[in-house]
């Protein structure tokens, strides 16, 4: 180290500070050091100490202080600003040239495309205030994430300050956390040499990484950040097209795929799929030659006006598609068939596999989905299988190379009893079904960790390994039965601890207070998902004896739920065991806010589609997003042909220019309170 130097005033730091994220910058993002690793190391370690004879002068954010404290207890979720959606796929070129033609039509023209890699990683959201990194999130269910803030920081190649001159005074920036393939590969043999856990494949390294409560974990690990997109943004115009957005990423300092195509408008629709297909089909044959997983291509529409011409739908963009590689194909052979009870009481063929990788997961079941399936494809016991990660998740086998079945091969025979409870079995339809379903301790078991997941009763801290054990001793029969544990009784299970166990008890006493709708989908009626538990809530106005009460008729005739829902509900809540199991939850405390329903709520703004953009000096963007809801407006996230209004305040940003596009009204401030006040829209537009 250079002794003759010396940082002796908070001035120094910070310019040595700038000095090192230029040279990170360069040789973590860039490939192109500026310095030897002796010059950095040497000017690294005079900051530290400095630090050390001047704590007060420490910067939280300098390259020196990546890697902070633990996380004080488990991850918190927060909200997204805006819902991080997902993308829809297509796994063929004709599926391509379909979401091809929707595009035309509904822009009257070929746009210019995008072309990206679609890296199998785990998608990050990045907060930027004033150029100064503040917090990262996952996307979790997409509207609202974990906060990573302490793993992400020790991202070598993030900037902890946004470069280039001029940056916004608050940015969202999206990207994908990765591990690539020589990294991983490294990580599990040091991990195997040192008698530590290995990982299957990348993207669970990541997401393994990321979520650690302490970042010197995730620090060790050779993640990797690539960039490709903006989410809000605030004090500064957004550019008018993604490639823009991808060159203002990169002067940001923000790492960027290099592997980025661009098909340019004026083609003939046939050209254009054309192009876009040989981009697919060339990057399809040489993925194994990169060093990080991919498993397809995205494809944007460039111009950011003709992306809010076409909007999105609640779940995916309609600008955007991914175009998916093929499962790989894998051969096994299959050492035994299982079945499986579900939570309804479905009975599920499952192939017991030799262990096998595929798609770089290490698999030894796959479904065979029901008994019509099974018997189709003929699986025997000792076949040779050819198996694949359908959706690149669920294993699934697709074909039995009957040519090589062996001599000892045997057939399955159908279950004529539950092969959990012995009990009777349903085989009228392709979906066997055990009756049992108060005394299945299978289906028992499922109702649990269904009754206590994060869309139903959301209940910390009881997980299934703590409700096998519960069910098991016979301490969980029922779903009331949960509201009797007590701390000590809890202790008694493995792993359980006097903190874990009063997280339990404090969980499950704090959270008998939720919602009509919660509750509804908690109770595990077949065919009643989060949205139409939802639904039914908001038309019965939170009040469970109407809902309860309600006839076939009536449930069959609200939209959205027709009458196969219907009968599954009716005959839920008119059985016997179901309407005890309910009152003795209503005793053990459950609960929620029922809406008045004898006068009919105020809502001057019902059927109003509005978009929120800038900063309002009155109220934040937030509160008036509820007051405006309250008030039967529909607040979306993005401005598209469907938007009624533009309601900006101060800082608008990129979607005042596409509401201006698309020829939508813009409201003020003032107006935002007239509507507030109760004022209509049509009155205020005159």
């Amino acid at each position: 180290m250079n002794h003759d130097v010396r940082i002796e005033n908070l001035e120094a730091l910070n310019r040595a500070y700038v000095q090192l994220a230029q040279w990170a910058h360069a040789y973590y993002v860039l490939d192109a050091p500026l310095v030897p690793d002796s010059t950095y190391d040497d000017l690294f370690q005079q900051c530290c100490e400095a630090e050390v004879l001047h704590p007060e002068w420490i910067d939280p954010l300098a390259v020196t202080q990546r890697v902070g404290g633990l996380a004080e207890s488990g991850l918190e979720t927060v909200p997204h600003q805006q819902p991080m959606q997902s993308l829809d796929n297509v796994f063929t070129d004709a599926a391509l040239s379909d979401f091809l033609s929707r595009v035309f039509k509904a822009l009257g023209h070929q746009p210019d495309w995008v072309c990206e890699p679609k890296y199998d990683g785990v998608a990050i959201s990045l907060i930027y205030d004033s150029g100064r990194f503040v917090q990262a999130l996952t996307r979790g269910d997409g509207v609202a994430g974990e906060v990573v803030t302490h793993t992400v920081k020790t991202l070598r190649e993030l900037p902890l300050y946004l470069q280039g001159g001029a940056v916004p005074s608050r940015v969202e920036i999206r990207g994908e956390i990765i591990m690539t393939r020589s990294g991983f590969k490294a990580y599990n043999e040091h991990a195997t040499t040192q008698g530590e856990k290995t990982f299957s494949n990348t993207r669970n390294a990541a997401a393994g990484s990321i979520r650690q409560l302490d970042p010197r974990v995730a620090a060790q690990r050779p993640l990797s950040l690539r960039c490709y997109t903006l989410g809000a943004m605030e004090g500064l115009q957004k550019p008018d097209t993604h490639q823009a957005i991808l060159n203002l990423l990169r002067t940001w300092g923000c790492p960027v795929s290099e592997d980025v195509h661009y098909i340019q408008a004026g083609l003939t629709f046939q050209a254009t799929l054309d192009a876009l297909c040989e981009v697919y089909h060339c990057i399809q044959a040489q993925r194994m030659t990169f060093d990080y997983d991919i498993d397809g291509l995205v494809y944007k529409v460039n111009d950011c006006a003709d992306q809010a011409i076409l909007g999105s739908s609640a779940r995916v963009p309609r600008w955007a598609i991914a175009h998916k590689f093929p499962a790989e194909v894998v051969s096994t052979q299959v050492e035994g068939i299982d079945f499986q009870v579900g939570r309804t009481g479905a009975i599920t063929p499952v192939a017991r596999l030799k262990a096998v990788q595929v798609g770089g997961v290490m698999v030894r079941n796959a479904t065979l989905h029901n008994m019509s399936e099974l018997v189709r494809k003929d699986v025997h016991r000792g076949d040779v299988v050819s198996i694949r990660r359908a959706g690149e998740v669920i294993p699934e086998v697709i074909e039995v190379m009957t040519a090589l079945r062996p001599e000892a091969a045997r057939s399955v025979v159908l279950p004529t009893v539950c092969p959990v409870c012995q009990g009777d079995i349903d085989t009228s339809d392709i979906i066997y079904r055990c009756l049992n379903s108060q005394a299945c301790p299978a289906q028992v078991e499922a109702a649990f960790i269904h009754f206590v997941s994060k869309h139903a009763m959301q209940i910390d801290g009881l997980g299934p390994q703590l409700i096998h054990q519960l069910v098991k001793s016979k301490a969980l029969e029922t779903l009331p039965d949960l509201y009797d544990l007590t701390q000590d009784q809890l202790m008694q299970y493995e792993r359980m601890g006097a903190r874990s166990a009063q997280k339990v008890i404090q969980s499950l006493l704090s959270r008998r207070q939720t919602t009509c709708a919660r509750f509804l989908y908690a109770l595990g009626i077949r065919h009643v998902g989060v949205n139409t538990a939802k639904l039914l809530a908001q038309y019965y106005k939170d009040d469970w004896v109407a809902l309860s009460k309600a006839s076939l008729d009536d449930l069959s005739n609200i939209e959205g739920v027709g009458p196969i829902i219907a009968a599954s509900i009716r005959n839920a809540l008119d059985d016997h065991h179901v309407q005890t199991m309910i009152t003795a939850l209503f005793k053990a405390g459950v609960c929620w806010p029922c809406v008045e329903t004898d006068e009919p709520i105020h809502q001057p703004l019902k059927g109003f589609k509005c978009v929120l953009t800038g900063r309002f000096d009155f109220i934040s963007r937030s509160d008036a997003t509820q007051k405006l809801e309250s008030m039967g407006a529909q607040v979306m996230s993005q401005v598209s042909k469907h938007t009624d209004a533009l309601i900006a305040g101060e800082s608008p940003g990129s979607k005042l220019n596409q509401a201006h596009a698309l020829m939508i009204p813009t409201l003020t401030s003032d107006e935002l309170k007239q509507l507030l006040s109760g004022e209509s829209f049509e009155s205020i537009l005159g």
